[in-house]
């Protein structure tokens, strides 16, 4: 109560150490850090088990591509079970590899549709000169069924295909961009409501909305440049998987702003005799500190096993991951982001409409003359006045 956490007093500090979180990121997105999956891309997805002895790193893999004629894919390189190396490719085909194109689409090019039969042998042709190419077995496994008949089954040195077409990459991207999008918007209007009802207008809970979602901003863009950073060096991908991450740690971190912000509004209530607005939310803050870490730090170390022991893929890893970095971020945004921005916005309203008009000093925060009573009999006169009070 006497001596909180000197956050909003600090909050300079702070803002630059997000700013130092996300600049890297940035960086590394000018270079061409993000790289988008078959999902995002458009094209085909191999996973090619590697034979003993060639060279298993993604830049040996990428040239033998590329000296086979398939340019511009991307390998993620992985250890799979009983000691095999599995190197997972992504090769775009709606500009480039034509020929693959060809071989995976169900009709020829004069546009008319292939006979079954004619499909998967294509396919399968396809799929064998992306093993060969990448240094995997394409030799091809088959059974005999009842009929005697010959069936192709799979390939020696295949551990996964799937192709993506323009269809689904289209609606992959348009789902991704709706999805953060809308739910960033339905965070701004529950918590307008939420806090608006409890303290006297939509107006004022949409601060606190609007303090919450620029404080996920910064999680967002933090979890991108992770993206960026490990696509640039490893070649890690977005997927759907780190979609699925961004949403998540938006829904963390609002929510432990949340509890922050209600803390504030409870505080509202019965504030300190002569306590100012910044005093008040760096009261709050600090009350909130303790279960905020607590809270983040289970799944922090829950996060941190997948990491390094439980992650079978380079996409399983990269989600893991991304949700690593962006708990930590936004364990961080909801103590030193949140509430410091809120904070600002009050001084901006008070700069611009006056004293009368922000939070701390609006009347229609005071309550029924019950309360009032009720709070004076037990605190002393606590309504809230446009003059700082006296101790």
């Amino acid at each position: 109560e006497e001596r909180p956490l000197a956050i909003v007093q600090k909050m300079g500090r702070y803002f630059l150490i997000s700013g130092l979180m996300i600049f890297p990121g940035l960086i590394f997105m000018a270079m061409g850090g993000i790289r988008p999956n078959v999902e995002f891309l458009g094209g085909i997805e191999s996973g090619v088990v590697l034979k003993e002895g060639v060279d298993a790193t993604s830049a040996a893999v990428n040239r033998r591509l590329e000296a086979a004629g398939i340019e511009g894919s991307n390998s993620r390189i992985a250890a799979g079970p009983n000691g095999k190396t599995i190197a997972y490719i992504t090769i775009p085909i709606e500009e480039k590899n034509q020929e693959l194109a060809q071989l995976v689409s169900s009709v020829k090019a004069d546009g008319t549709p292939k006979t079954p039969e004619e499909a998967n042998n294509d396919l399968f042709t396809a799929r064998r000169k992306i093993v060969e190419a990448a240094g995997g077995d394409p030799t091809l496994k088959t059974r005999t069924d009842e009929a005697g008949k010959t069936q192709i089954i799979g390939i020696v040195g295949e551990e996964s295909f799937s192709s993506t077409g323009p269809a689904v990459r289209a609606e992959t991207i348009r789902g991704a961009i709706w999805g953060v999008t809308i739910s960033s918007l339905l965070i701004v209007i529950y918590l307008a409501m939420r806090f608006g009802f409890a303290l006297g207008g939509f107006v004022i809970g949409l601060r606190f909305g609007m303090s919450a979602v620029i404080a996920l901003v910064h999680d967002v863009l933090v979890v991108v440049g992770l993206a960026a950073i490990t696509g640039y060096f490893y070649n890690w991908e977005i997927s759907q998987l780190s979609i699925t991450a961004i949403l998540t740690v938006i829904g963390f971190s609002v929510h432990d702003s949340i509890v922050i912000f209600d803390r504030i509004r409870e505080n509202l209530r019965r504030p300190l005799p002569g306590e100012t607005f910044d005093n008040l939310v760096d009261r709050s803050i600090t009350q909130s500190f303790a279960r905020s870490i607590n809270t983040s730090a289970i799944v922090v170390v829950t996060l941190a096993i997948l990491v390094f022991l439980g992650s079978s893929t380079p996409d399983l890893k990269h989600f893991n991951a991304a949700m690593l970095v962006g708990i930590l971020s936004g364990t961080y945004s909801s103590i030193f982001n949140a509430a410091p921005i809120l904070v600002l916005w009050e001084r901006i309203v008070s700069k611009r409409k006056g004293v009368g008009a922000t939070i701390m000093h609006d009347t229609r925060l005071r309550g029924d003359q019950r309360d009032e009573e009720e709070d004076e009999g037990a605190l002393g006169d606590t309504r809230y006045s446009p003059v700082k009070r006296r101790r």
